[in-house]
């Protein structure tokens, strides 16, 4: 089990603005060597983004940039597979490097594919390291995030009884186990089962989304979209989202205050523990694929 587990945190909702990056180095199955850096974004830091991570720019004053601790980053991965915990830390380095080319393996849809308690709701590292006795440390450090991430991998992998080459294989299995929370209509023949929520069998099928703010289409343009990749868009930020896409807010509808209602519940729920991804509108469709 050679791999390595990789996390980044954000200055803002622009995944370019990585301010923090975190990198711990597996091999068969043991933690061999870590690795982190703060980041000068070269950009400013939102509010929402530094009471996540705890980040500012006093502390990124004298850091390097991104370009100068490249060549580092991929001292550090090598050919080994590059583990993340969510697309949002691949996208992030895609928009800073578009030439880089590293073998990315998102440790969530493992996850969701290993323990049915979580297949729907519930995957956030936070959880899945509780469910598994992993210290994740001071979750949003971007080392301690990446440690424990590749220990949820390992572990995962020990669960099912698989190699790393398996997780392929894996990942492209439907999670038969989230047709639980469809709703069936009056006939039970299974061609009239009637799911609540996204195409069932989308890539991200089980993942909630929900909108703010302006976007660059119609709400329900989007909406649909996301449906058919499989996305739950729901009306509100609750304890099952996942990923909060953010457009352009209306001054008059924020009533003085910097953020939207929603990004406030997001931001509460986010230091509670619960991981939900804020990302811009075109970066979330970049991340899956649509860009």
């Amino acid at each position: 089990m050679d791999f390595v587990a990789l996390d980044v945190e954000t200055a803002n909702s622009d995944p370019k603005s990585i301010c923090q990056i975190g990198v711990a180095v597996f091999k068969n199955g043991d933690l061999i060597e870590t690795w982190s850096s703060l980041i000068n974004p070269q950009s400013h830091f939102d509010f929402m983004n530094s009471a996540i991570h705890g980040i500012t720019e006093e502390d990124i004053r004298d850091a390097p940039t991104i370009t100068d601790i490249k060549s580092k980053l991929d001292q550090l991965v090598g050919e080994n597979v590059a583990a993340i915990y969510s697309g949002f830390d691949k996208v992030a380095l895609e928009k800073n490097f578009p030439q880089i080319n590293y073998s990315w393996l998102d440790i969530t849809k493992v996850v969701r594919r290993t323990w049915e308690g979580v297949a729907y709701s519930g995957y956030g590292l936070a959880n899945v390291c509780k469910l598994n006795d992993i210290e994740i440390g001071r979750h949003h450090d971007a080392l301690a995030d990446a440690v424990a991430a590749g220990k949820v991998l390992i572990c995962a992998l020990n669960a099912k009884k698989l190699k790393l080459d398996d997780c392929r294989s894996l990942i492209r299995r439907k999670i038969s186990t989230l047709i639980a929370h469809g709703k069936m209509s009056e006939n039970p023949n299974p061609v009239n089962i009637v799911i609540e929520g996204g195409n069932p069998d989308g890539e991200w099928f089980g993942d909630v989304l929900c909108f703010t703010g302006e976007l660059r289409m119609p709400r329900v343009e989007a909406s649909i979209k996301a449906s058919q990749l499989g996305f739950d868009v729901g009306k509100s930020v609750t304890k099952k989202t996942n990923y909060l896409v953010t457009g352009i807010q209306d001054p008059t509808k924020l009533k003085g205050k910097s953020i939207s209602a929603k990004e406030e519940k997001a931001l509460a729920l986010i230091k509670k523990g619960q991981d939900i991804v804020v990302i811009s509108e075109e970066d979330f469709f970049y991340m899956i694929g649509g860009n």
